[in-house]
């Protein structure tokens, strides 16, 4: 069954390893690589049923994504640990229909499924589950990292209602680094980008 290929694809214990292919997070050297059965990624993704064909395959065994690049969601010389987590629970989705969502990635996972690129079946189920984690009670400094990340993605509105609930929360009518917004302000303001900082004032 499903939940035992993602189980054994998640530890690296592989059941049906000549259905196994590597997927590779970016088109640079250096980037994320994954592991995932071909026939859970044809079957759930539309995407991923042409890339694996036989005519469009790069290399046996090996599907690239520059897509991850091409969205900002990594580059060469970055930390590959968001997006990999980000594609982790995309991969589990795919296997196991159970939106497993961290508000930490949900972002990065929003970016993947923009536009409708890799077809995934349900997509809608997985984007509300990013959606709703985003919204969570999350500590602060998580807040403003999350508001940063959906503003350097092009997610706007997504960063304008994280801002605007972190504001809310400090008890702040703006976003401010002074002395009277304390401490934990200052802490959150810090992950802002000025664009952030200067729309509430």
């Amino acid at each position: 069954d499903l939940e035992r290929l993602w189980l054994g694809v998640s530890s690296t214990h592989l059941s049906m390893p000549d259905d196994v292919v590597t997927l590779v997070l970016g088109r640079a050297e250096g980037a994320a690589r994954l592991l995932a059965h071909r026939t859970v990624l044809a079957a759930r993704s539309g995407f991923f049923r042409t890339a694996l064909s036989s005519s469009f395959q790069e290399r046996a065994g090996c599907v690239h994504l520059g897509l991850v690049e091409d969205l900002g969601l990594w580059s060469h010389g970055q930390d590959d640990l968001q997006v990999a987590a980000a594609f982790q629970a995309l991969l589990r989705f795919l296997y196991t229909g159970v939106a497993h969502v961290q508000a930490i990635f949900a972002v990065d996972l929003l970016a993947l499924l923009a536009g409708d690129f890799l077809q995934i079946t349900d997509s809608d189920t997985l984007a509300a589950a990013c959606e709703a984690s985003l919204f969570a009670d999350l500590p602060l400094k998580d807040s403003a990292k999350i508001a940063s990340r959906a503003h350097g993605l092009g997610f706007a509105e997504i960063a304008e209602a994280l801002t605007g609930q972190l504001a809310t929360r400090l008890g702040c009518s703006e976003i401010s680094s002074s002395a009277s917004a304390g401490k934990a302000a200052r802490e959150a303001a810090e992950n802002l980008p000025r664009e952030l900082l200067l729309d509430p004032v």
